[in-house]
Formats: structure tokens, C-alpha cells, sequence
């Protein structure tokens, strides 16, 4: 009699979860619908991919929205916590354009938009902080103003100007002034 018990026990509890996983089994996934999008750039990022194709794409490969955080990364070790912050905030921004040396495909330059409400200090915050994260990795940035019409030796002009090296600063010692004899006269030399 204990065991008939037990045996109605275990369908009473078995059959509830059999019925549950049945109709889950039958009812669909609801559908996930996709679509491409109709360009990768907009009007005017084609224009100007179409323009520094024109102006450099003898010299360089020219790729578009690329993350920052593809191209730059910290060295291990040498990060403190603020500039990790800082850091992250800016990896998943894109560069609309990065052009590579045909040699050997290496990272020539970076492009980045920037708008003309830079002027004003709060607004020119992120893209200030995306000049200091290039100039900090040695990644030449080159500032494209939106809403200009470039010419392509323009756009040339101004990733050769980007690639140069800057001239280097001239070290102004530790403070200390040694002293200068501008004139022998009056000079007691014995």
C-alpha cells in the first residue's frame, strides 16, 4: 500500500513537469528579423572616401569605422585606474577613417570628425580626450571639420602635415642659471 502511495505521489509531481516541457517544446522562438544597412557611409563620408581615395589612395589603404580600441591599446602594467576609465570611455568610439601604409599595411593615421560646437571648451571635451589617447600612443589624428567641402590635395596636405614628426621640445635644463660673462671689461684676472 506504501508503494502505491509513493507511485502516485511521483505521477502527481511528474506529470505537471512532463506536460510544462512538452508545450515548450512546441512553441516557437519567436522570430528575430535582420536587415543590412544600405551603406556603411553616409553622403558625406562617401564623398570624402571618394576624395581621399583620389589624394592618397596611391600611398595608403584607406579603411572606415574602425573602433579606437582596435587600433590603440594600453601596455600592460603602465595604466592607473582614472586613465583606464578614461580609456574605455573612448574604445568603442570609430574613426571614420584609418589609412594604412600599402608596404607593410601598418597604421598610418586616424581621421575623426569634428564638428564645429568644438570651439566651445565643453563640447570639444571627448574629442580632446580622443587627441590626448592618439598623441599619448603616437597615432597621428587628422581633424576632419564636418560640413566642409575638401579638395583632395587638401585632404593630402593635411594627412602629410599629420605624419610628419614633430620637432622635438628643447629641454630647458632643472632651474639652475649658470652664471655668463658677457664682457672681459673690468674682469680682474690675476
Amino acid at each position: 500500500m506504501k508503494w502505491l502511495i509513493g507511485v502516485s505521489v511521483a505521477l502527481i509531481v511528474a506529470i505537471p513537469v512532463l506536460l510544462t516541457l512538452l508545450f515548450r517544446a512546441r512553441r516557437k522562438p519567436p522570430k528575430c528579423v535582420y536587415q543590412t544597412n544600405a551603406a556603411l557611409f553616409t553622403p558625406e563620408e562617401r564623398t570624402l572616401f571618394a576624395l581621399l581615395r583620389e589624394g592618397v589612395g596611391e600611398d595608403f589603404e584607406i579603411l572606415g569605422k574602425i573602433r579606437v580600441g582596435e587600433i590603440i591599446q594600453p601596455r600592460r602594467g603602465t595604466q592607473a585606474p582614472s586613465e583606464r576609465s578614461r580609456y574605455e570611455a573612448m574604445t568603442e568610439r570609430c574613426f571614420p577613417f584609418v589609412l594604412l601604409r600599402k608596404s607593410d599595411l601598418s597604421v598610418a593615421c586616424a581621421m575623426e570628425w569634428r564638428e564645429r560646437a568644438h570651439e566651445d571648451r565643453k563640447a570639444s571635451a571627448p574629442y580632446d580626450l580622443l587627441q590626448a589617447l592618439c598623441a599619448a600612443a603616437g597615432l597621428p589624428l587628422v581633424p576632419l571639420h564636418a560640413g566642409t567641402f575638401y579638395q583632395a590635395e587638401e585632404l593630402r596636405e593635411a594627412v602629410t602635415n599629420a605624419l610628419q614628426l614633430p620637432s622635438l621640445p628643447v629641454p630647458h635644463g632643472d632651474g639652475r642659471k649658470e652664471p655668463r660673462i658677457s664682457s672681459v671689461e673690468g674682469l680682474n684676472l690675476d
